[in-house]
């Protein structure tokens, strides 16, 4: 935590010394909350108190946009910046705050030309990836559908042209010199001085049509032989394809590929037209979610209008339902069921005054293959805003929900933590205060 905060501030002190003449754009908001937790079932412990969080983004530029390398006249040469943005909530088991960074970036640009410092580059495809959980949570961009067991570090060099092109290679290491498995030092990882290498492309050729393509190579001894925990995919690829034929529709295919035991492949296809959002991923022999199958499919089917623009009905009226379905050509297990989890919800902004509004809400959430099979929650509360940037909110939320988690077992993961039937929760309450900068 102390590293953390030290290299913030060094950021902020170096973007209000050195640089005093450039903006730092802060963004992030600051709650106080009061809640009250009834626990679960008939002994539960009822816990209460308050409870503080704060998210918080920095954009820190280096250079002048009209500033070039040379000190001339010319336009942009040069933007070197950071974004830094991390949350701050309590941690378990400690009255202090504990930082999230959940991104930080740098990256330097020079005529179209760019190489990133930080952060690390991807080696997965998933050009065919499937969606985002139900319960998602901030900027999550979910699960990798198909993707190699190879994170570490290291860097992106390429060329972008706007709403044209953006070519890129990548370099990266699976750990570094650095890294040791004990306190003192004693003994190295399980996996070190492992490469990859990968070719990221994206191309707009004509107006509403646009394809990207990605194959990522992963270095390693024991060559493209019977995959490893580490080493899931030792070769992969990915091309998409999106197009956008009329106004506002938007189709989206995809597929990937790789080597392992042979070829592991999936695809996915999905359209969105306005209100209706609905896709299809398909999982070949092999591949991360084929369930023991040669081949097998999930479904997700999404209707959505929101409070403002072309999908609103009644203005402040937001209202929707989504379903997803998973593994439908498998046998479900004994007492199981297909996977499904499934949400409707609605919500209500009226303005009082230009500044002053309420929002009502509500939400329903269900899932299968439970451990007690269908579990349920939900949640309601209002939102009122008395002056800008200011929000006072009180929410009720009947069964706990676990965020960014997948629905009934798929991925072994379940939406609902704990649900509102079958003896489950029991209800908990917040009230709470946020300021928005």
């Amino acid at each position: 935590m102390k590293k953390i905060l030290s290299i913030l501030m060094i950021l902020v002190l170096l973007g209000g010394a050195a640089f005093a003449q450039l903006a730092v754009t802060p963004k992030g908001s600051a709650t106080l909350s009061w809640g009250i937790d009834f626990g679960s079932g008939s002994s539960a412990t009822v816990k209460h108190g308050f409870y503080n969080e704060q998210d918080l983004k920095l954009v820190i530029p280096f250079f002048d946009t009209e500033q070039s390398f040379a000190g001339g006249s010319a336009d942009k040469t040069a933007d070197v910046y950071a974004d830094v943005q991390f949350k701050l909530t309590p941690a378990a088991g400690s009255k202090e705050t504990k930082p999230d960074v959940d991104d930080i970036s740098a990256q330097l640009n020079f005529y179209g030309f760019y190489i990133t410092v930080f952060n690390k580059p991807s080696f997965d495809s998933s050009k065919a990836i499937g969606w985002k959980p139900i319960n998602v949570s901030g900027s999550y961009i979910g699960h990798y559908w198909f993707s190699p067991e190879f994170t570490g570090w290291g860097t992106k060099i390429g060329y972008v042209k706007k709403d044209f092109m953006d070519v890129s290679i990548k370099l990266g290491s699976d750990g570094n010199w650095k890294e040791l498995t004990s306190a003192d030092g004693s003994s190295a990882p399980g996996t070190h001085s492992q490469y990859a290498m990968g070719l990221d492309f994206e191309m707009t050729p004509v107006k509403l049509i646009s394809i990207e393509a990605t194959v990522n190579a992963i270095f390693d001894k024991a060559n493209y032989k019977t995959a490893t925990a580490n080493y899931g995919k030792m070769l992969n690829f990915g091309v998409g394809l999106t197009s956008e034929p009329m106004e506002g529709l938007k189709i989206k295919a995809g597929f990937d590929g790789a080597a392992v035991d042979g070829f592991a492949w999936d695809a996915g296809l999905s359209a969105v037209y306005k209100w209706v959002d609905a896709a299809l991923y398909f999982a070949g022999k092999g591949s991360d979610h084929a369930n023991t199958k040669d081949f097998n499919m999930n479904a997700h089917l999404a209707f959505t209008s929101k409070e403002e623009g072309d999908t609103n009905f009644v203005p402040g009226l937001a209202f929707g339902a989504v379903a997803n379905a998973y593994y439908l050509l498998s046998e479900p297990a004994p007492n199981k069921t297909v996977p499904l989890g499934f949400k409707v919800h609605a919500s209500y902004k009226r303005h009082l005054t230009d500044a002053m509004w309420v929002k009502p809400y509500a939400a329903f959430y269900g899932e299968t293959n439970n451990p007690d099979g269908l579990a349920m929650a939900y949640n309601a509360g209002v939102i009122f805003s008395p002056i800008e940037k200011v929000e006072v909110k009180a929410a009720w939320e009947h069964g706990k929900l676990n965020k960014n988690k997948y629905e009934g077992g798929f991925n072994s993961e379940k939406m609902i933590a704990t649900p509102l039937n079958n003896k489950g929760h029991n209800g908990t309450f917040v009230l709470s205060l946020k300021l928005i900068y």
